[in-house]
């Protein structure tokens, strides 16, 4: 069953504790984080347990540490945080705003040598509950996205909050990153193994990805806009002015320096809060009043539904995109049995490719994401086929130079069938290099090695071992054992290494030679043919 709030907090108030934190900074801590997952912002609360454990262990953050002022004015000041957790550090930052901005109608604070501190939201309700206008922004620890247009990670999550105080029970909260989602929701994707909407993610190419480990394989969270055409410039922007505000003014150390949150003893990030007296423009109570006027309920009352007609339409519009890609793809699922069906002695040759590509990426470790993108290139393998002409494809003598010329082009050709899809892109290099060899001899592009995308090794690996099982036109079907032994013999020169040995892993020659069977019971059915 859910924990009670209150035991929500003395737990995390505990563990804090028990890193050595001292019991008031371990309450106002625990208090914050708390606030978090009560308020739904899953991400900074009990959920960031684990990181601050590993950052302390490795020395980055001090959990005995206490904030100090550095340097303070009438209306601002410096705040040190010692290399400690950033709870304590922006709380007592913002206090100081707050206590300024009665005394002189604003207060500024900035924070170095800090950490992770939570969610902005609550320093900026802080200022509100006062009475004031708050603002919060934060450098992060995470070099994880990549500019506008760059080819390269510069920028974290930097997020920024605004709050402004209402009616009583009614201020207005703006808590956002500037990218298009939270590290922390990425990141609890991954703990679920759930795949993240479309959107979040690309990789390192540039491409789009659903896959929550995308950043840690060298892809990158996407600006607050997501592409160039959604003007994701203004999310580059955004995260540059919050990185000025939290980093350049504070003095911590900048995101872009080679050696950020790497220094012994800190994490080096930095915060910006601010609180402002609306008093010092007009009367505070007509300032709380301008917000709610007498058709504002109304108003929100027509937004809500709105938004509620807009959801709607939303999933009526995601339902029937699922319906067409459902749909596609058992129109491609259709024209690859056709492909398969053109040469009866290989009917189920695609299917059996998948069945075996998946067997082997399994064995290899990939993510669930990764299982069906290999999935689907497997299947679509041969699709550029359906541009090679019978008396090519069926044709039982040796081919010519000019046919076998053509019949390679059938690679090239699958790759842009698919492309045309629309929603396969990902898929697209597997099928277009799954004739590549390793040794760099194969084609479409005689790439070599670790160039080869991993999808279409394995591809080549259980395509080859597929048609050696299998009765062609111009040959008889191989024993098992000797096409096992030769995809082993060409391993590093025709065939992926990495691909090889999992394939031995799941098909074990002492065990398996000549017995077809126990390779099936040991994999998928129909997985390989004997002749």
């Amino acid at each position: 069953m859910p924990a009670s709030y209150a035991t929500h907090r003395s737990q995390l108030e505990l563990i804090l504790r028990a890193w050595g934190m001292p019991e008031a900074t371990a309450i106002n801590t625990a208090e914050i984080m708390s606030w978090a997952d009560l308020h739904g912002i899953d991400t900074h609360g009990i959920s960031m347990v684990p990181p601050y454990d590993e950052r302390r262990r490795a020395g980055r953050i001090d959990m005995r540490a206490q904030p100090t002022v550095a340097r303070e004015t009438p209306v601002s000041a410096l705040i040190d945080g010692g290399g400690g957790l950033g709870h304590a550090n922006a709380r007592r930052a913002m206090e100081l705003a707050i206590d300024k901005a009665k005394a002189t109608g604003i207060g500024v604070a900035a924070v170095r040598n800090s950490a992770h501190f939570g969610a902005c939201g609550f320093y900026a309700l802080m200022a509100v509950e006062a009475g004031l206008i708050g603002m919060v922004t934060t450098s992060a620890s995470g070099i994880q996205v990549a500019p506008t247009y760059g080819a390269q990670a510069r920028f974290g999550t930097d997020p920024i909050a605004f709050a402004a105080p209402g009616r009583p029970g009614e201020p207005f909260l703006l808590d956002m990153a500037t990218t298009t989602v939270a590290a922390g929701k990425i990141r609890n994707k991954a703990n679920e193994n759930l795949p993240t909407p479309p959107g979040w993610l690309v990789t390192a190419e540039g491409k789009p990805s659903t896959d929550p480990r995308e950043v840690s394989k060298g892809g990158f969270m996407t600006p607050l806009g997501g592409t160039p055409e959604g003007s994701s410039h203004k999310g580059y922007g955004l995260s540059a002015m919050v990185n000025i505000l939290s980093a350049a003014l504070s003095g911590a150390s900048m995101i872009t320096d080679p050696l950020h949150t790497k220094r012994p003893g800190t994490m080096g990030i930095g915060h910006f809060l601010l609180a402002l007296d609306p008093g010092l423009f007009r009367d505070a109570a007509d300032f709380r009043a301008e917000k709610h006027p007498s058709d504002t309920q109304k108003s929100a009352q027509k937004l809500r539904e709105a938004a509620e007609t807009i959801q709607s339409q939303n999933v009526s519009l995601e339902q029937a995109n699922k319906l067409l890609r459902e749909r596609s793809t058992a129109a491609m699922e259709s024209l690859s049995a056709t492909v398969d069906a053109r040469d009866s002695y290989t009917a189920g040759h695609s299917r059996r490719v998948q069945q075996l590509s998946l067997a082997i990426g399994r064995e290899l470790g990939l993510s669930q994401a990764e299982l069906d993108l290999l999935g689907h290139a497997a299947l679509f393998h041969d699709i550029g086929k359906l541009a090679i002409p019978d008396a090519i494809l069926l044709k039982p003598a040796s081919l010519t130079g000019e046919e076998w010329a053509l019949m390679q082009r059938h690679a090239e050709e699958g790759a842009r069938i698919i492309d045309r899809l629309g929603f396969l892109q990902d898929a697209v290099p597997a099928i277009r290099h799954h004739h590549e060899r390793f040794d760099g001899t194969g084609y479409p592009d005689r790439i070599a090695g670790e160039e080869i995308p991993l999808g279409a090794r394995i591809i080549h690996v259980a395509d080859a071992l597929d048609s050696m099982l299998t009765t062609r036109i111009y040959r008889a079907a191989r024993p098992v054992n000797e096409a096992l032994a030769e995809v082993k013999d060409k391993s590093a020169t025709q065939f992926c290494p990495r691909c090889v040995a999992a394939l031995e892993r799941i098909l074990p020659l002492d065990s398996v030679v000549g017995d077809i069977p126990s390779v099936e019971s040991r994999a998928h059915p129909q997985l390989v043919r004997a002749s």
